[in-house]
């Protein structure tokens, strides 16, 4: 989403000549916005998270991890002469195929976090290449710090996954009776078809309690949704669309029902009252609009190890529970019970997550360097 976002805003001014390399899955996210791809796929059931612990390393590993990276690292270098400028986002891998192609570079460092937990901060062999390229993004201004203190040029610091966020206007999702909206995030993975029936668990146990008392809204990733309708499907859902509309319903069996969206997580997520994530990007992107986080780790790419990784970074506005409906249900009625603890919880998302204009800083210096 974030290399997508910087190449729509090169293309806006004026720059055609745009190749995306996704090197983790297949860049459904630039194929719709229409940007063109070339380069190894990477298709590995760690889905970019191998680092996450031995088991997850060993599946990549037997799956062909050596050979991937071998082919993606190879197709950079094979890159040298033939562009005029890279841009890596993410982590260290990309970051290495920048240095490899021997373009002159500009780096998104969002992968890590001077906030994140030990282990999981920018180490000095990192910095070491950062300090080879011409600006650096970091997410926050503690990761800015360390990278001045190691000699990278800094370009700005903010989170540009919040930044990235469409904030046009949307059809309000309260109803008139004011009840609390209660916001889903599958996130866009293989499993989130899994992750949608886990959080419908939720909202038929808490329709249960309340006696038909909340409204939820179930927001998809805006391109590779397939998985999470499916979800929807075998859930029971009956999916009916609205003319037009980016919001379709689903008929849950015995009588529920969740307005299902594809337009990301924009304005109207900030009139939610909580959300329920099982998500990387779209949970950041809640928090930082003030929403209230519950969470808890699945049986997939999200599980303990990567919760405990994410937790420090949000700090106060995500609570992490364990993995029942009963659980995620109680926390969610605690949080709505006291609205002082909702709006502490929403002030530390916002703090914790805040964007900037780290993304207007970057392609402000590419174009200097494309000049």
């Amino acid at each position: 989403m974030i290399g997508r976002e910087v190449a729509a805003r090169l293309r806006r001014n004026g720059r055609r000549e745009l190749l995306a390399f996704p090197m983790v899955g297949a860049g459904a996210a630039y194929r719709d916005a229409g940007i063109p791809t070339d380069g190894p796929a990477s298709d590995l059931p760690a889905e970019g998270f191998s680092t996450l612990g031995l088991g997850r390393f060993a599946r990549d590993l037997s799956a062909g991890w050596l050979g991937v990276q071998t082919r993606q690292m190879r197709f950079a270098v094979r890159q040298r002469g033939r562009m005029d400028l890279a841009i890596g986002v993410g982590d260290v891998v990309p970051l290495v195929a920048c240095r490899l192609s021997r373009a002159p570079f500009l780096f998104v460092a969002c992968a890590k976090s001077q906030r994140g937990a030990r282990g999981h901060r920018w180490n000095g062999l990192e910095t070491g290449l950062m300090r080879r390229s011409c600006g650096v993004v970091a997410r926050d201004p503690e990761t800015a710090a360390r990278f001045q203190g190691c000699g990278v040029p800094v370009l700005g610091w903010g989170n540009p996954l919040v930044e990235l966020i469409d904030r046009a206007p949307s059809p309000e999702p309260r109803r008139k009776d004011g009840r609390p909206v209660v916001l889903l995030l599958p996130g866009s993975r293989r499993d989130a078809g899994r992750r949608v029936e886990e959080l419908l668990d939720v909202a038929l146990l808490l329709e249960r309690r309340s006696g038909d008392s909340f409204d939820f809204v179930l927001a998809l990733a805006p391109f590779n949704d397939g998985d999470a309708l499916a979800g929807l499907v075998r859930a029971g859902a009956s999916i009916q669309d609205e003319g037009g509309s980016p919001v379709r319903r689903a008929l849950l069996p015995g009588g529920g029902e969740v307005a299902v969206r594809r337009d990301g997580v924009g304005a109207w997520a900030a009139r939610c009252d909580v959300a329920i994530g099982l998500a990387g990007t779209a949970n950041e992107q809640a928090a930082g609009l003030g929403v209230p986080l519950v969470t808890w780790p699945t049986d997939g790419v999200f599980d303990a190890r990567y919760v405990r990784m994410k937790r420090p970074l949000f700090g106060e506005a995500q609570v992490v529970v364990p993995p029942r409906p009963e659980a995620a249900a109680d926390a969610i009625l605690t949080i709505l019970s006291d609205p002082r603890r909702r709006e502490a919880m929403s002030r530390a998302g916002r703090a914790r997550m805040a964007g900037g204009t780290s993304l207007r800083s970057l392609v402000a210096r590419a174009e200097e360097l494309l000049a």
